[in-house]
């Protein structure tokens, strides 16, 4: 499919700033009948966000910008749940979810995460 399908779809779901049960499924349909290749799917994620940040307040109206972001979340979650596969994990060593913790706090405490940090996140 292309882009302007794409588009228009989530200018569809961001227009009432909410994602309900019918328009996760249509999203998960569409996602699953593009069956989009994987070097495509970051541009998707990004458009998601690129396309989602349009409806944003522009008077700081908390509400308003909390509910796009979570439309945005719905659109983003419905992607990844359909076309990617999580990474195989190669260390069997167990989960610490402390210094995972930790990670978070040191990349997001400046508000930004630059390309470096990027990296660490994968």
């Amino acid at each position: 499919m292309a882009d302007w399908v794409f588009t228009k779809l989530y200018k569809d779901v961001f227009a009432d700033l909410t994602v309900d049960a019918t328009e996760a499924k249509e999203l998960h349909d569409k996602f699953e009948a593009a069956n989009p290749p994987p070097d495509k799917l970051v541009s998707l994620r990004a458009m998601a966000f690129r396309i989602g940040s349009e409806f944003l307040s522009t008077d700081g109206n908390k509400d308003t910008d909390v509910a796009v972001l979570r439309a945005i979340n719905a659109v983003v979650h419905a992607l990844e749940k359909t076309c990617m596969l999580p990474k195989p994990i190669k260390d069997d060593s167990a989960f610490n979810d402390e210094a995972l913790e930790d990670l978070y706090r040191q990349i997001l405490t400046d508000g930004s995460v630059d390309q470096e940090e990027s990296k660490e996140l994968l």
